[in-house]
């Protein structure tokens, strides 16, 4: 006597097909997978400042309170005026004091993982950034300053400085004073700008 197959219920998928339905999802399921890994990896994580070993800085002090003391000794009654602005990947704080004779500038870039569109640490970043500004391309010509920072450049009274993924930036323009006392302040400056930055 030869075994019959039962018929399926009437409304119910047959054995072939729920095997068939349980490969495609496995499939779909394997696809999304391997399309999350790829997004993961392409992203690189571990340039994330909260990847274990990262010492980025996750903000940068007030430039004004930094830059009240030297304002009140160098430009007398001139109150510094903050100037912050944000774009992607950088975000800025800069603080200006001013009169008819002098200028006295402090700016600080933070640069951040960007995850796909700059995968690249901000710390990484920030040397381009460095870099690119010091090119002796440009036309201008700047001296390493030794101990400052991660790496620090001058150019009169100018100082361009590293500290991990920040860029801390000082001017100090002064039509009374001889340069090299100027650029002596702006040095003063950087490095008291620098250790005003916590990791």
């Amino acid at each position: 006597m030869t075994p019959t197959t039962q018929p399926e219920p009437p409304g119910q998928l047959s054995h072939g097909q729920r095997r068939a339905r349980r490969t495609v999802i496995r499939a779909g399921i394997g696809m999304l997978l391997l399309l999350l890994l790829g997004t993961l990896l392409a992203g690189r994580p571990w340039n994330a400042p909260w990847w274990p070993g990262r010492t980025e800085v996750a903000a940068v002090p007030d430039p004004c309170g930094v830059l009240d003391e030297p304002a009140r000794r160098l430009l007398p009654g001139v109150i510094p005026a903050r100037d912050p602005w944000e774009r992607v990947l950088v975000k800025q704080e800069v603080c200006e004091a001013k009169n008819e004779a002098a200028t006295l500038r402090l700016g600080y870039e933070r640069w951040q993982w960007g995850h796909l569109k700059s995968p690249q640490s901000g710390e990484a970043a920030a040397r381009d950034r460095l870099q690119s500004l010091v090119d002796p391309n440009h036309g201008q010509r700047w001296e390493p300053v030794p101990g400052l920072g991660s790496d620090a450049y001058r150019n009169n009274s100018t100082v361009l400085v590293r500290d991990a993924n920040v860029i801390v930036r000082v001017a100090y323009i002064d039509t009374r004073r001889q340069s090299a006392g100027a650029a002596a302040e702006a040095e003063h400056l950087a490095r008291a700008a620098v250790a005003a930055i916590r990791h």
